[in-house]
């Protein structure tokens, strides 16, 4: 579910099972770009919301930029095949 938010594929290395009910507020678009907060510190002042970084954080998680293998499916061409009506 991260993924839009964090506009890039979002893989779960939680090892967490189960179903949480929470509440999520942070400032959309581009937010993975901020930088992580350091402890202490506050939000951004300037939008209202934090980060997704930020959000994430508060509930005792990361998020981090790492490069790993994903299996994609690319359709490079489609034919329509005809039909009698």
């Amino acid at each position: 579910m991260l993924r839009a938010a964090a506009q890039k594929p979002v893989i779960d290395k939680t090892g967490l099972t189960g179903k949480y009910d929470f509440t999520l507020e942070y400032a959309p678009g581009g937010a993975m770009a901020a930088p992580a907060p350091t402890p202490g510190s506050a939000p951004e002042a300037d939008i209202g919301a934090p980060s997704i970084t930020y959000a994430i954080k508060s509930l005792g998680l990361t998020l981090q930029d790492t490069k790993t293998i994903l299996d994609v499916v690319v359709v490079d061409h489609v034919e329509r095949i005809p039909t009698e009506n």
